[in-house]
């Protein structure tokens, strides 16, 4: 069952994964008008993180690092559309998230400055795997070998796209022409 995504009061202290997600986001008013909620989860049409960090926010509830209604009486996980979270937890827990996360990359020259950054994108895994060319043993080889950072985001784990390009930049340069 899909709806429209309904604001949370701004001064309420729970709120929905897809709320959480949203807010975490930081939608414009525009486009929280376009946001689908179908079984707890928000969807928008080119905004993949938005439903990646809803599903992030509900892992780490699941794992009770958000408090809140997450749980029945005898343990067992609630359906994601009931489940709702404390805000306070999800501030903290989302700014843990970010401080864990390698500081922004300065600005480019050609950036303007009155311009605002559009936000990182995360890519998974497999996304990695695929922008570098490579398997995950050789990936987990080169991360205890110290020759990758290990995931930025973990749960699902997720690295900066702008990390993984610049080291299939740097990769690609160091490899000789034949």
């Amino acid at each position: 069952m899909a709806n429209q995504y309904k604001k949370a009061n701004k001064f309420s202290d729970q709120l929905t994964v897809a709320q959480a997600a949203v807010e975490w986001q930081s939608l414009s008013r525009e486009q929280q008008e376009l946001v689908i909620v179908e079984d707890g989860i928000p969807y928008l049409a080119g905004v993949a993180e938005l439903t990646e960090r809803a599903e992030a926010l509900a892992n780490a509830a699941e794992r009770r690092k958000i408090t809140g209604l997450t749980h029945t009486e005898d343990g067992a996980p609630l359906p994601l559309r009931n489940v709702i979270l404390d805000r306070e937890s999800v501030r903290a827990w989302t700014s843990k998230v970010q401080a864990s996360l390698p500081p922004e990359l300065p600005a480019s020259p050609t950036e303007n400055a009155g311009t605002p950054r559009i936000a990182e994108q995360l890519l998974r895994l497999k996304d990695v795997l695929t922008v570098l060319g490579i398997g995950r043993s050789t990936l987990y080889r080169r991360i205890e070998a110290k020759q990758f950072e290990r995931a930025h985001f973990e749960n699902p784990a997720r690295w900066r796209k702008s990390y993984v390009l610049s080291v299939m930049k740097n990769s690609d340069a160091d490899e000789p022409d034949i």
